[in-house]
């Protein structure tokens, strides 16, 4: 007498379900490859990025006051810290710490096209030019520098807000 086994496999509805469920993976990964290739990132224009910029420079919680331009660089001192600061551009315009560490504070900006031209003791017109070919122009105002002058026998620092002129 034969002995009957039962072989193990698929049966027709196993493999119905998982053609299925492998169409579907399929089907959703396209879908999300399509999605991808049609969705720019969002991005802020050219002209806002470089507002933000000055903004950044002229910024009260950083408190700067502009010590030099020289060599195209803007060289700073954060008053409330005493920290030095210069604003450099090697594919993007930067503030470098004089210890290491560094802000990006514009990247779409056309390499060497920074410029800077010291106008007095805390206004400097900066402009560059824009991923976008337009060129942006600013007058950034820092602090005033302090002051020092004589009460009786010794020395007092004074200081002007940056919107008042003397």
């Amino acid at each position: 007498m034969a002995k009957v086994t039962k072989e193990h496999g698929f049966t027709l509805v196993d493999a119905l379900i998982s053609l299925v469920v492998l169409a579907s993976t399929s089907l959703v990964i396209q879908l999300v490859i399509q999605t991808n290739r049609h969705i720019k990132p969002m991005t802020l224009s050219t002209c806002a990025n470089w507002y933000l910029f000055v903004a950044e420079l002229e910024s009260h919680k950083h408190q700067f006051e502009l010590q030099d331009v020289a060599n195209q660089r803007l060289f700073l001192v954060n008053r409330a810290n005493h920290k030095k600061y210069s604003l450099c551009e090697n594919h993007t315009i930067y503030l470098r710490g004089e210890k290491g560490g560094y802000l990006p504070v514009l990247t779409d900006y056309e390499q060497h096209s920074l410029q800077m031209q010291q106008l007095d003791n805390k206004r400097v017109l900066v402009s560059a030019k824009t991923t976008d070919g337009k060129r942006h122009y600013a007058k950034v105002c820092f602090l005033q520098k302090k002051r020092q002058r004589v009460v009786g026998s010794h020395f007092t620092n004074e200081h002007f807000d940056q919107h008042h002129s003397y």
